[in-house]
């Protein structure tokens, strides 16, 4: 009997360790927490944008000329640990300028754009693409390419290039503010936008562009129309270039800021839109810096991140990102409030409903000083990225980019008993029975306890040998 006894504790205190290694890992590391494997001295000036490789690399793009300590004009490729990517090299980098927006193509060349003349002494204005390796790849010639700078692109599927910013014309042909681009470089003529984006300020520039799965075309920005169609900071264009009616925002984003903008889209898995920016109201209500937009243009009011000076955020939201648990990042030059109390600066986490998620909300993450996010990427881990200009994050000196622990999804992989014991989980398990009337030494989960069930033709006892642990979120 006590053999019994001993050989059905240890199985139960096995999986005790299990589950509290677990809770320990969760314990220790917050989300909030920098992840000391992504070591890194930073940039030496802002980033400004920043994309991930299938590879989990990084390419960030902006007005430095250092990281790592390492010279790198304006573009640095980064391993997964934070080192500089020595295989990546622009020579003597970009000339004239800063790089704005970046681009990751499928077959792995780079698409750079902003404002500049040259990239590694080839002539290129504002918009350039490079191999893999950063050499210039002068197959995407564009020609006298933008006139002015771009803010902001996009890759639609097809490898077309839809680029927004404070051009008028591109390689010659009028283009207000917007363009799509083959794949050498050349305008396509078949995306006809008219009279582009016009009202405003800030010459009416677009911010953000995004390409949903329909090939369908969000455009946030500062603009208060497009080809003449008011649709006041947010757009929704077909993949013609034509104005998307069945995207009806409205009053649309309002403010009584005279800097008013939308810069940051981010498209759901179920076709909704989040928005930030440094509105005060969407289409009438009152939301601040932040909204989510059903798929008609419509706004979803079961969303809900704050409507006053007291509960909301203040300032300008620049980016957000989605983790696989539909968390939402949001990264800028704000600070937000809870009860008129301040709870944080300049990077935040909300929960699906717009709430803020409590990890996030104790402590100001930032100093009041150089403290702006310009962009977040959730890699493949769930960890946040997280890029701009700052030098101090929980009293600790980063330089302008960082990793945090985060939140990675949860999945349990099932440890191997033996040949006589075996083990069954379901998502949200929260008892473990050990154990049975035949001393196998089986364990079964609550999807098959029952009396006359079996796991390898023993039956399993809904009464024996249980413990119930806490649900793990």
């Amino acid at each position: 009997m006590l053999t019994k006894i001993l050989k059905k504790a240890s199985l139960v205190f096995s999986f005790i360790l299990i589950f509290s290694s677990i809770y320990s890992l969760r314990v220790f590391a917050a989300p909030t927490d920098i992840d000391p494997t992504f070591v890194t001295t930073g940039a030496d000036a802002v980033i400004n944008d920043m994309v991930e490789q299938s590879n989990g690399q990084l390419i960030i793009g902006g007005e430095f000329n250092n990281y790592n300590g390492t010279s790198a004009s304006k573009i640095a490729r980064i391993n997964t640990d934070g080192s500089i990517d020595g295989g990546f090299d622009v020579g003597t980098g970009f000339g004239g300028g800063q790089i704005r927006a970046l681009g990751v193509q499928s077959d792995g060349k780079i698409i750079a754009a902003g404002f500049f003349t040259t990239v590694d002494g080839v002539a290129r204005q504002n918009i350039v693409r490079l191999e893999a390796d950063g050499s210039v790849d002068l197959s995407f010639d564009p020609g006298l390419g933008p006139n002015s700078g771009i803010q902001t692109l996009a890759i639609q599927p097809d490898g077309m290039i839809v680029v927004g910013g404070f051009f008028t014309e591109y390689d010659g042909t009028s283009a207000i503010k917007i363009a799509r681009l083959e794949s050498d470089g050349d305008i396509d003529p078949t995306f006809i936008s008219g009279t582009g984006f016009t009202g405003g300020i800030n010459l009416s520039v677009p911010h953000e562009i995004k390409i949903d799965s329909n090939d369908d075309i969000y455009v946030a920005g500062y603009f208060t129309a497009y080809n003449g169609n008011n649709s006041s900071k947010i757009v929704r264009i077909n993949s013609n270039g034509s104005y998307d009616s069945g995207f009806n925002v409205g009053t649309g984003a309002t403010s009584a800021s005279s800097n008013m903008v939308v810069s940051a889209i981010d498209i759901l898995s179920d076709d909704k839109v989040i928005i930030g920016g440094n509105f005060e109201a969407y289409n009438g209500v009152n939301r601040r810096g932040v909204a989510r937009i059903n798929p008609d243009g419509s706004l979803d009011a079961s969303f809900n991140a704050g409507e006053t000076l007291a509960d909301g955020f203040t300032g300008f939201i620049f980016d957000t990102d989605i983790d696989a648990d539909g968390r939402i990042y949001l990264g800028g030059l704000f600070e937000f409030r809870e009860g008129n109390v301040l709870t944080n600066r300049s990077f935040t986490r909300l929960n699906d409903d717009g709430t803020i998620d409590t990890d996030f909300s104790y402590t100001p993450l930032f100093g009041n000083t150089s403290r702006t996010v310009n962009k977040i990427i959730v890699d493949s881990e769930g960890k946040p990225v997280v890029a701009g200009i700052f030098n101090q994050y929980l009293s600790q000196s980063v330089q302008g980019i960082m990793r945090l622990e985060g939140t990675p999804p949860f999945v349990f992989t099932p440890p191997d008993a033996g040949t006589n014991a075996d083990l069954t989980t379901i998502a949200g398990l929260q008892t473990i029975y050990a154990g049975d009337s035949n001393d196998n030494n089986d364990i079964c989960s609550p999807t098959n306890i029952a009396n006359t069930d079996t796991v390898e033709g023993v039956a399993c006892s809904t009464t024996e040998n249980s413990i119930t642990l806490p649900t793990i979120a």
